[in-house]
């Protein structure tokens, strides 16, 4: 193993080896807490570098000292590891929200990542997921003003099951354990999705719910795919393939549109724990502003799948080859139903019945009618046309 100052150079070169920075960790670890009086703030997080602890104490030192920019570093990094202190990381956290001008009214959300075996197999495998959240906190903080700081970091085992994302969630759940009452829970694999078929996503994301699950590439740190999904938690809606954006689930930019900023402008603020979206999303957010966002996405969304239907059908190349571009264009996002459903729901709170009642239509109907969330919305929307019959004024 190598020694500490040669892994410490290691790591001035290249930060992102999370095998370096395992190797560190082990060497240095957990400060002792009955040197504090004897050692100063600032050497004791140098020899500690990765207990939130000593990096709070350490930042605390250098505030007093007038050094603000060292101190927002020392507690910038007690969050990379705040799994392993989550007290001292919270005091940190407090301390940034407090001093740093471009903290300034972030938000914190707890993070539970969960790795499979294909994850585990490299060293440094917990600091490379910590380095994965933080490099995706960074990228996404201009939209959501956001601090994604892990919570625990776990495995779990899917050696049986098969490569596909919902055979991965469904030994996810069977692990025996509750899932975590606060906090986003994150799935990470590095299995190849299946040749073939529905499987081969790169992720999947319970819309505006708390778990996500995405793919991996080898040695990746910042994923568009986990930046992608995660976004689908604050109620982020897909864009046209024709749409160059972080939301066309196909492409490579991580610009995030217009549209969508509008919503996340809404959802940033909400939390993640019990409740479901009435104590989670539905309190935070502006009422006739999210409705508007999400209307301005629906329109949008389906104006451009019937352009490119359009398009489809108009094209002179063999019945064919259109055909099988016609499937791929009228495809339907997975979340636009949940969108409609959700906005539908917005509607109704709004007192803005006939409205909500279509909306659950079209849900309804993107959900296609014969399945489980169809049905339900079906039914929603039925339910609903009654109460305002009900409601109505008798005819003089």
């Amino acid at each position: 193993m190598l020694a500490a100052g040669m892994l410490r150079r290691a790591l001035a070169v290249d930060p992102q080896r999370p095998d370096v920075h395992e190797q560190l960790f082990r060497r240095t670890g957990r400060a002792p807490r009955g040197a504090a009086a004897e050692v100063e703030p600032a050497a004791l997080a140098e020899a500690h570098p990765y207990d939130p602890w000593a990096r709070l104490r350490a930042g605390r030192a250098e505030r007093d000292a007038g050094r603000p920019e060292a101190a927002v570093e020392h507690w910038r990094w007690a969050l990379f590891t705040a799994d392993l202190d989550p007290v001292s990381a919270q005091a940190a956290f407090l301390e940034l929200a407090r001093r740093a001008e471009d903290a300034r009214g972030m938000s914190q959300v707890p993070v539970h990542l969960f790795a499979d075996e294909s994850v585990r197999a490299h060293a440094g495998w917990r600091f490379r997921l910590r380095l994965a959240l933080r490099a995706v906190s960074d990228a996404l903080d201009p939209i959501l003003s956001t601090a994604l700081v892990p919570a625990s970091i776990q495995g779990f085992d899917a050696e049986d099951a098969g490569a596909g994302l919902s055979e991965l969630t469904a030994a996810f759940q069977r692990r025996g354990r509750p899932d975590p009452p606060r906090g986003m829970l994150v799935l990470l694999t590095e299995r190849h999705a299946p040749a073939r078929g529905r499987s081969r996503k790169l992720g999947e994301a319970q819309f505006l719910g708390r778990r996500l699950i995405a793919r991996l590439e080898e040695d990746e740190i910042l994923s568009r795919v986990l930046a992608h999904e995660l976004l689908h938690l604050y109620g982020a809606v897909h864009l046209s393939e024709r749409v160059d954006s972080l939301m066309n689930p196909t492409g490579g930019e991580w610009v995030i549109r217009a549209p969508n900023a509008a919503i996340l402008k809404q959802t940033r603020k909400r939390r993640f724990g019990p409740g479901g979206l009435e104590r989670n999303v539905l309190s935070f957010v502006d009422l006739d502003a999210t409705i508007d966002a999400y209307l301005a996405v629906i329109r949008a969304n389906l104006a451009l799948r019937r352009a490119g239907i359009q398009e489809v059908l108009d094209d002179v190349s063999t019945p064919r080859a259109r055909a099988q571009r016609l499937r791929t264009v009228a495809q339907l996002d997975p979340h636009l139903g949940d969108v409609c459903s959700f906005t539908a729901r917005l509607l109704w709170r709004a007192q803005r019945g006939p409205e909500a009642v279509r909306l659950f239509d079209t849900a309804a109907a993107l959900y296609g009618p014969r399945s489980p969330e169809g049905r339900a919305a079906r039914a929603q929307a039925d339910a609903l046309l009654q109460q305002l019959r009900r409601s109505a004024p008798a005819p003089p």
